[in-house]
């Protein structure tokens, strides 16, 4: 799974040098949000308008009739068609802001989340759009609640992610992203303890995570303006623990076969605003 994840994003990183090349004129249609008026030269501006006025003035012919009479001709010249202004493809940044909610699943057969299990948080990211197609996005995410195991939890993450759109001439945009994620959290790991005397202790202890992983998902942009857009997706992610407790104290552990493991995994569901510049 990471090898995928791994590999889909070198993919996407290839991919935005080979789509900035295959932008045209032709992508710009006038009016399009995307492309933008591009300054003409001046110096060529002048130069045109020194050959328009030579070839534009009235040229004066003289002629002369069989009976030897002259005359004097004037033909006006009508002006040449103006081109028509290139247009050239608009490199967008843009800030995103959105909250999301954890969507927790089942792990063993017989594993389920607590009861009272849910996570939640927001986050912020800055976007830098080269070419309509793909962007690049960097953000950070602050989640908070009550995890699987029915633990208090809070976690920061810093994702990395490359955006492709499939269709950025329409103000309806669907998207596919994927990246890494690094990430860090805090932890009151609650433990119950039977003592010999048949009494259950209830501990609690504070411990410190840190993962790396990646993601992938999709979404849809809806652009409500020129400079604000609208979005909603869903992200899958696959992580494994980097801190140096992960090999002596591993974090799940299944109740009936033993079995530990550092890797979790997990989805989100995103919802937020981008202004664009």
């Amino acid at each position: 799974m990471r090898s995928l994840l791994l590999s889909t994003v070198a993919g996407a990183c290839l991919l935005a040098p080979s789509l900035a090349s295959a932008q045209t004129d032709a992508d710009c249609p006038p009016g399009a949000w995307f492309c933008e008026e591009t300054e003409p030269n001046p110096d060529a501006a002048d130069t045109d308008d020194v050959d328009d006025a030579a070839t534009n003035e009235p040229q004066v012919v003289t002629e002369t009739d069989a009976d030897g009479t002259r005359k004097i001709v004037i033909i006006d010249k009508a002006p040449p068609p103006s081109k028509p202004a290139r247009r050239r493809i608009k490199k967008e940044w843009g800030f995103n802001l959105h909250l999301q909610g954890v969507m927790m699943g089942r792990g063993h057969q017989t594993q389920k989340p607590a009861e009272n299990a849910g996570m939640g948080g927001l986050g912020f990211s800055l976007r830098y759009r080269p070419v309509p197609h793909f962007a690049f996005d960097a953000g950070l995410d602050f989640i908070g609640g009550i995890d699987y195991e029915g633990n208090e939890r809070a976690e920061t993450a810093l994702l990395l992610n490359g955006i492709v759109f499939f269709n950025p001439k329409d103000k309806v945009q669907v998207y596919a992203l994927g990246g890494l994620g690094f990430s860090g959290a805090q932890v009151n790991e609650r433990q119950r303890v039977e003592t010999t005397d048949g009494d259950v202790l209830e501990t609690e202890e504070r411990k410190e995570f840190s993962y790396f992983g990646g993601q992938l998902g999709m979404g849809v942009e809806f652009r409500i303006g020129r400079k604000t857009a609208l979005n909603l997706d869903v992200i899958g992610f696959v992580r494994g623990r980097t801190d140096e407790q992960a090999r002596t104290e591993p974090e799940f552990v299944d109740p009936e076969t033993g079995r530990t493991t550092n890797t979790s995994g997990g989805g989100l569901f995103r919802g937020g605003i981008t202004f664009y510049w």
